[in-house]
């Protein structure tokens, strides 16, 4: 999903409680608590925010979240002209919540959202990616056969003839293999 079908979402919810009756209340909508957007709607007895704004609950789980909150805020009235009432959006009663994980980002840097279980399914593909790429030499490239191939190499690259088997280390490390003997490293393109 991306950045345009949660502006859509947002815009739906406003306007599902514009067709309930509910105006815009502006007094209460001055500054900023490091929302993305919000706006106040009243009925004349209450004051209903709506907002989208970040969401951290760790490295991996992070994104944005849709909510919908009733204020209880002492002093602040509905359609008032007083623009020091300030709605704390962490005291707001939650009446709706909905969170679009990250997941991702596009070719061109653009961020990609999802559910909670497509955000985990990510994280389990980036670390399993990220634990590839680790240098971890393992059997396969100490088998008789990867040190064969190594031999010839170092024996082609250096011009010697005699290359001992047992002085031959293999790694993988980001993909890349390293051939080690004595005190030469030689990289395989």
């Amino acid at each position: 999903m991306k950045f345009a079908e949660i502006n859509a979402i947002y815009t739906k919810t406003v306007s599902e409680w514009l067709s309930k009756g509910y105006t815009i209340n502006t007094a209460t909508m001055s500054g900023s608590q490091g929302e993305i957007t919000k706006i106040d709607l009243t009925d004349g007895k209450e004051i209903i925010r709506i907002m989208l704004g970040y969401f951290n609950e760790g490295f991996y789980a992070q994104g944005v979240e849709i909510l919908v909150g009733r204020s209880h805020e002492e002093g602040v009235k509905p359609n008032s002209s007083n623009t020091w009432g300030t709605i704390w959006f962490r005291s707001l009663e939650v009446i709706r919540s909905e969170r679009f994980y990250q997941v991702g980002e596009s070719r061109n840097g653009e961020k990609v959202y999802g559910t909670q279980a497509e955000a985990e399914a990510a994280l389990n593909i980036h670390m399993a990616r990220r634990n590839a790429r680790e240098c971890n030499p393992s059997a396969a490239l100490e088998s008789p056969k990867a040190k064969e191939i190594a031999r010839r190499y170092v024996a082609r690259k250096t011009g010697r003839v005699r290359i001992q088997l047992d002085g031959i280390r293999i790694n993988k490390d980001r993909g890349i293999y390293r051939i080690s003997y004595r005190n030469d490293t030689y990289r395989l393109h």
